[in-house]
């Protein structure tokens, strides 16, 4: 069973990923930057990462798999 799951924080930033794929890959980009890309076949799903100031911020960049956020949504 394949998973694509991205879950965001309370403030819409990625918080918690699950994604099953054939291939990782991390590239270092820059100092304090780098891409993370997982594949299943030709399709892909990549992160962009920054650190500065002693925090780590992830951004999706591309999501070819349409992830989901399966976080259980509070009655209100």
């Amino acid at each position: 069973m394949s998973k694509a799951i991205i879950r965001p924080d309370s403030h819409g930033h990625v918080d918690d990923v699950v994604i099953t794929c054939d291939t990782f890959r991390l590239e270092r980009i820059d100092k304090g930057s780098w891409c993370i890309a997982v594949y299943r076949g030709e399709e892909r799903v990549c992160f962009s990462l920054t650190s500065s100031k002693g925090s780590i911020r992830a951004i999706v960049t591309e999501d070819d798999f349409d992830c989901v956020d399966d976080t259980p949504k509070k009655a209100k």
